[in-house]
């Protein structure tokens, strides 16, 4: 009998182009990133950082913001989700909490910046869980209290 993984039917333990388990090129994204949202797309946009223990979006970064919002304006095909981000302090289900919190927050500001922008942003809470940077000081906690952007083209 033939080896499991060899011979015609199999084609060498890969399923035959049209099987339908192949993706086209345009769900590569999606299958490489485990991603819902489509494929990534460039950009460069600044995160939005927060004050300790807080989800209200500072002036200073307003202009942040705006900047987005006009971006996705310019932009209609591509979607974004905002990704609300905790430092280590508390415990994480306060962290998770808070950061939902913070992505909220943020598209709320963006929202009411461009109201045509609500069905195209999505929010994740990742709590203490991707930290942009490592250390237990003020300056590495300032620097994870943020919401972070992905763009995506929609699909």
């Amino acid at each position: 009998s033939p080896i499991p993984g060899e011979g015609d039917e199999t084609f060498g333990g890969f399923p035959s182009e049209n099987s339908g388990d192949f993706v086209d090129e345009g769900d590569i994204g999606t299958v490489l990133n485990a991603n819902p949202h489509g494929t990534p797309v460039a950009h460069d946009i600044e995160p939005v950082y927060f004050a300790f223990d807080s989800a209200a979006v500072r002036s200073a970064e307003d202009a942040k913001i705006q900047a987005i919002a006009e971006f996705l304006t310019a932009n209609d095909t591509f979607t974004l989700v905002i990704g609300g981000h905790c430092d280590e302090r508390g415990s994480d289900e306060y962290n998770r909490t808070l950061s939902e919190k913070r992505a909220l927050s943020v598209k709320e500001s963006l929202v009411s910046a461009s109201p045509d922008l609500e069905l195209r942003i999505e929010t994740v809470a990742y709590g203490e869980e991707k930290p942009a940077v490592i250390g237990a000081d003020s300056q590495s906690y300032a620097k994870n209290r943020r919401a972070e952007f992905e763009v995506y083209e929609a699909q």
